[in-house]
């Protein structure tokens, strides 16, 4: 990754994430990344196996992105377990609902960036034609 920038360093890491999630998925070991209390994923365990610096989870808004949407979908199939929030309610609001909602917003939101990228892509190649 010497001489990339660092859009494109953001959407190669952004790349193993998702390829990451998707082998994790497809091998069912989501057990083997679950922390201690079973509450979310660990994310030293998720850097091991993408070979990132832990900055990438915290700066990649992508990645970051991907890991909230990830442990909502883990949580509703019951692989995590609780809220990051709390069990059950808090003033009076279901947190499952909110987390749902924000899962949703999220994914279109990452969908909206990925079209965005795109479009800029297009734009640059355009640029250099012209």
């Amino acid at each position: 990754m010497i001489g990339c920038s660092g859009r494109d360093k953001g959407k190669a890491n952004a790349d193993v994430f998702r390829d990451f999630i998707a082998r994790t998925d497809q091998e069912n070991s989501w057990s083997e990344y679950v922390t201690l209390d079973g509450k979310k994923i660990s994310r030293s365990k998720v850097l091991a196996a993408c070979g990132f610096s832990r900055s990438v989870l915290r700066q990649n808004p992508v990645v970051k992105e991907h890991l909230i949407v990830l442990e909502s979908r883990l949580r509703s199939k019951g692989v995590l377990g609780g809220t990051p929030l709390s069990n059950g309610r808090r003033d009076g609001i279901k947190v499952e609902e909110i987390e749902t909602d924000l899962s949703v917003l999220i994914e279109a939101l990452s969908q909206a960036r990925d079209e965005l990228n795109t479009y800029q892509q297009q734009i640059e190649a355009v640029a250099k034609g012209s």
